[in-house]
């Protein structure tokens, strides 16, 4: 596709004012607490996995208070921090800071997968590591692959800040149920996460890499387009081509299709005219 014709394309600007520090504070003290009206007492709203997440913009000087700091505002706090005897996994934690960052990370993704019995938590940006890639060591260790994170080596030349969109919404607003509830069975060893897939479908056809979200014509076409408005768009293609969500996460809106129909006219007409 030429440069004239990516010109043509509306890409949607990342939205810095709902990603910023001030406005995870602002979600973090709207829904911490909840005062009840008639005996003032305060309830926590939000689980240690919601509260970790939602607060990942925020810098601390120990790395582990990043679960630490907020164990004792969460809600299921109980849980986290009292080990049940007839659990499989004995790996509840308390503010123990004689341990590794790495060990606290992986006892918290541990928590949030046997917790939530879904793997949404390793899609979402939350942990900070003060080097600048998760395979350069801190103290002797590295990252493993499936903790996600948010800021790499804070205040300093390299840092790096990395969006926290996440392909599945959030924690306490999920976009998608692909496993249908189905047990995944995620077990963790060492730095290796192990959990059971599901067979969707067998791939038959690729298409070539991607690269700044531009779809080439051969891509469009495996999608079912055919050139021509005369059937109408097909619903497996507009659908596909917004992930079947509006910009917020919601159903996605009828217009979807009529917006997808013009933009492939007009992608018609310009290659008509070259």
């Amino acid at each position: 596709m030429s440069q004239t014709a990516r010109k043509q394309l509306i890409v949607a600007e990342p939205n810095y004012a709902e990603d910023s520090r001030a406005m995870a504070l602002m979600e973090i003290s709207r829904n911490v607490f909840r005062k009840e009206p008639d005996t003032g007492v305060k309830s926590r709203l939000m689980t240690l996995e919601a509260l970790v997440s939602t607060a990942s913009p925020f810098a601390v000087t120990d790395l582990r208070d990043i679960v630490f700091a907020l164990l004792y505002l969460a809600n299921d706090r109980d849980d986290a921090i009292v080990s049940q005897i007839s659990a499989v996994t004995q790996h509840a934690f308390g503010a123990d800071y004689s341990e590794h960052p790495v060990d606290i990370f992986t006892a918290f993704m541990r928590y949030c997968l046997e917790r939530s019995r879904c793997l949404d938590i390793i899609y979402i940006a939350w942990a900070m590591w003060p080097t600048s890639q998760r395979d350069i060591p801190y103290q002797k260790r590295t990252l493993p692959s499936w903790i996600g994170v948010a800021v790499y080596a804070k205040d300093t030349a390299e840092e790096q800040l990395i969006p926290t969109d996440s392909l599945v919404g959030t924690i306490q607003h999920s976009l998608y149920n692909a496993s249908k509830g189905i047990s995944m069975n995620a077990m963790v060893s060492k730095s290796v996460l192990q959990a059971d897939g599901v067979l969707i479908n067998l791939v038959h056809v690729t298409s070539d890499c991607i690269q700044d979200g531009i779809l080439e014509d051969h891509c469009l076409r495996m999608l079912g387009w055919r050139g021509s408005l005369a059937n109408d768009v097909e619903v497996k293609l507009w659908r596909t081509l917004v992930a079947n969500r509006s910009l917020n996460g919601e159903k996605a809106p009828a217009w979807y299709r009529r917006a997808a129909a013009l933009a492939l006219a007009l992608l018609d007409s310009w290659k008509a005219r070259c």
